[in-house]
């Protein structure tokens, strides 16, 4: 519905007034970066202040904030990590064509209560995934520890990739995020894989020393698959929770794609995706 003149009253000065302090920011901290958001999808907030003219020149990222919790990581709805399309998509529709996303200091948080250990480990592996791939300059997920109180029964406090304090065991997500910043370090995203079907996910990465990295899981169950490189090479495949398989010199390679990503590192570039 339309904003009542109160609100529309209220909504100018909080333009103006974030006008003030983006301009003050950018003139005594040229180099810090400004996002917008923290509401959940955070499309609302963003919406009406590129409505009531806010300065686009200001808007470095937009940010989301939702937590995911039992939500598939692909699945397309507000609340969880396809959030970021969305509010992406609003800002650009919404006078800001540039706008680029990110997330907030608290953003996806899987509790391993109802997702298990597994499940929260793959899912936070395909949420690292694609936040890689829409560009986010901020990939924030779960948090360090377990809560070490109450605050730990409800649904935010078991998202942490460690237990409870003061033991801090590592949980699988400790290692399957230890593996993704290891295999992914100063990568390049470089586009989604064309697999022929949208029951199959697959992401190219260009590595800095020369070479591909390529991420391929579904999004339920699982399923054969046959990459086929441009010619035979130095290939090795690792799990998302970090153990490789000896390196091979091979042009294809089949293997079983299910819910938990596998890694595939090559010096060749892939050709084509066959499942």
């Amino acid at each position: 519905p339309p904003l009542s003149e109160e609100q529309a009253a209220r909504w100018k000065l909080r333009a103006e007034k974030l006008k003030a302090l983006a301009v003050m920011v950018r003139e005594k901290f040229p180099g810090m970066k400004l996002q917008f958001g923290n509401t959940g999808d955070s499309c609302a907030i963003v919406a009406e202040l590129l409505r009531q003219g806010f300065p686009t020149q200001y808007v470095d990222y937009v940010a989301v904030e939702d937590l995911g919790q039992t939500f598939i990581p692909e699945r397309p709805l507000p609340g969880a990590m396809q959030s970021a399309w969305l509010l992406r998509e609003t800002a650009r529709v919404l006078g800001c064509p540039t706008a680029r996303i990110t997330a907030c200091y608290e953003w996806i948080g899987r509790s391993h209560r109802p997702l298990g250990l597994g499940a929260q480990a793959a899912w936070y592996a395909r949420d690292g995934l694609q936040a890689r791939a829409y560009g986010f300059h901020t990939i924030k997920l779960g948090t360090i520890h377990d809560a070490g109180q109450g605050y730990f029964h409800t649904i935010w406090g078991a998202c942490g990739l460690t237990y409870r304090y003061p033991y801090l065991y590592p949980k699988p997500a400790y290692a399957a995020l230890a593996t993704l910043t290891l295999l992914l370090d100063q990568a390049r995203f470089s586009k989604v894989l064309d697999t022929g079907t949208h029951a199959l996910y697959g992401l190219e990465f260009e590595r800095p020393e020369g070479g591909w990295v390529y991420a391929v899981w579904t999004p339920r169950g699982k399923r054969e698959v046959r990459l086929v490189f441009s010619a035979e090479g130095k290939i090795r495949v690792v799990t998302f929770l970090g153990r490789e398989q000896p390196q091979v010199r091979l042009a294809q390679v089949d293997l079983e794609a299910g819910e938990s990503p596998f890694y595939l590192i090559s010096e060749k570039r892939l050709e084509k995706v066959e499942a």
